[in-house]
């Protein structure tokens, strides 16, 4: 359950990754006109968006974590509730890059579908993090949706006694008898809730500063490394004009 709500909250802002490829034509406009900066337009975009992604996932995370029947617990439940609100922030940010870095809406789509799926891979639900071969480790430590829900399968998992009775010596059919034996089955022991929430945020806010650098430089003709463009309205220096005058035109003067 907790899986499928960290899957759920990277995909619940995916139309926000079409934004600033069909922005990208009026800003350029606009930016040449002198009417704002790159770093104006792009922050308000970004920002204009959180408080009804943020809304979406704080109301699934309240009505959801009841209706699956996790533990009665304000720590576990706070949890649960800013882990949701974290993977929103990641999922957008992830979103907002694909979308910076394609040129139109097929290729943004393009972009997003593979970043989604390699993440969903490795979130710690279809692999657990014990499993996850060696050189598919960077995967990990970079995966928000990783994080979360070893957090949160962490949180909800610690404290529970017996799981559906299998505390009884009898119940052959348990493969786990107590909640900490399942979080060190799927290797979720060493990602506690504040480095998750530290992680989930630093991952963040580099792929916002990804997407900015690609927003400003790709796709608009301008490079990297050039020196400041001039500011709207100043003049620009005119060459001197020269012209030649003919031996006939200076006598003509003259008398």
């Amino acid at each position: 359950a907790i899986s499928f709500s960290m899957l759920l909250m990277s995909f619940i802002a995916f139309d926000i990754v079409l934004l600033f490829p069909k922005e990208r034509d009026l800003y350029r406009r606009e930016h040449q006109s002198g009417l704002y900066s790159t770093s104006a337009f792009f922050h308000a975009r970004c920002v204009a968006e959180l408080p009804g992604h943020f809304m979406a996932g704080g109301l699934y995370a309240t009505i959801a974590y009841h209706m699956m029947g996790f533990q009665s617990d304000a720590m576990k439940f706070a949890h649960f509730f800013f882990l949701c609100e974290g993977v929103v922030l990641a999922g957008t940010s992830l979103l907002i890059f694909c979308g910076c870095i394609a040129k139109d809406f097929e290729g943004a789509n393009n972009f997003a579908t593979v970043f989604l799926c390699l993440f969903m891979m490795f979130d710690g639900h279809y692999i657990n993090n014990k499993s996850i071969p060696k050189g598919a480790r960077w995967v990990e430590e970079l995966n928000f949706m990783n994080w979360a829900i070893s957090a949160g399968s962490r949180s909800e998992l610690l404290g529970l006694g017996d799981l559906h009775g299998c505390g009884d010596p009898s119940a052959d059919r348990c493969v786990f008898r107590r909640g900490g034996s399942a979080v060190d089955y799927y290797g979720f022991r060493d990602k506690p809730f504040r480095q998750a929430i530290v992680a989930i945020i630093i991952i963040s806010v580099v792929a916002r500063t990804l997407a900015f650098l690609a927003f400003k430089y790709l796709f608009t003709g301008r490079a990297f490394f050039a020196g400041k463009p001039p500011e709207a309205g100043a003049e620009e220096p005119v060459a001197p004009l020269i012209t030649t005058v003919t031996p006939e035109e200076k006598y003509a003067a003259a008398a």
